[in-house]
């Protein structure tokens, strides 16, 4: 299974690239969200401390605006 998920993503990476960079969503792509798989990587595997009611709050306020 792992090597089947490794060529899709190898296969349709042209195609990504092409579209990410159609909505100028390229540099975000690649400044932003790949160098923080690694860090959500880690966080997965160490677990994430989490304020629940903090976060309700803020998710509600999210929903408000």
């Amino acid at each position: 299974m792992v090597c089947y998920e490794a060529y899709a993503a190898f296969a349709s990476s042209e195609v990504l690239e092409e579209k990410l960079k159609k909505e100028e969503m390229w540099k975000l792509f690649t400044e932003i969200e790949m160098p923080l798989v690694f860090t959500l990587f880690h966080m997965e595997q160490n677990g994430v401390r989490v304020e629940a009611e903090e976060l309700e709050s803020r998710l509600f306020i999210t929903w408000c605006i």
